[in-house]
Parts: C-alpha cells; structure tokens; sequence
C-alpha cells in the first residue's frame, strides 16, 4: 500500500497527523486537521500546531517523524501518520513511540 503524501497527493484538501510531545511516549498522541492551504505558511502552521499542543503563546515547534527525521517541509507530511512535537533547541528524544501505536492497535 502506498502512503499518501501531501507532495504526491495533489487534490488533498487536509491531512491529519497525530503528535506525540517529546519524549512521551506513554501519553497518547493529539490528533490534528490540517488544511493544506496553511501550508503556504509552513513557519505560521508550525507556530499554530507549537501553541494548540503545547498551550504557550509563541512557541514554534519542528517536527520530527518517530524514528527521528526531521520534516522540513510540509509535502514530507503523511495522512494518517504520526509524528513528535520538539520545541527546538531541544534535540529529538527517542523513547519508543511506536511502542505505543503498537500496543493501541491491539
């Protein structure tokens, strides 16, 4: 099956993600709907996703997938994917959140 993308999905109106915060990975992800209009303002969608997940003013967030990657651009987005919230300069912690999506599927 492939991945749908936002780069190689040219008619998708949104994507959702799912976000874990960093380092937490016993704390359920929080489910986001992302219109891919925002994107055009990638570094505004960003501060947006830092203040709804995190609940302070001005707090721009990177992305990261779970194994570590950074997202630097909103097509590397996957539907349906999920992802970690970092407030940089804090580095990507990986602590095991596939472990979790694992045992929430069973």
């Amino acid at each position: 099956m492939t991945e749908l993308t936002v780069g190689d999905v040219r008619d998708l109106e949104a994507v959702d993600i799912f976000l874990f915060s960093n380092g937490d990975h016993n704390t359920p992800p929080r489910k986001y709907h992302l219109n891919t209009d925002a994107f055009v303002m990638w570094d505004d969608t960003l501060k947006s996703l830092g203040r709804s997940h995190f609940g302070v003013d001005d707090t721009v967030i990177d992305i990261y997938t779970i194994s570590g990657h950074k997202i630097d651009d909103p097509s590397q987005l996957i539907h349906q994917a999920a992802y970690v919230a970092v407030k940089p300069p804090a580095p990507f912690m990986q602590t095991g959140y596939e472990n979790y999506l694992i045992r929430a599927t069973k």
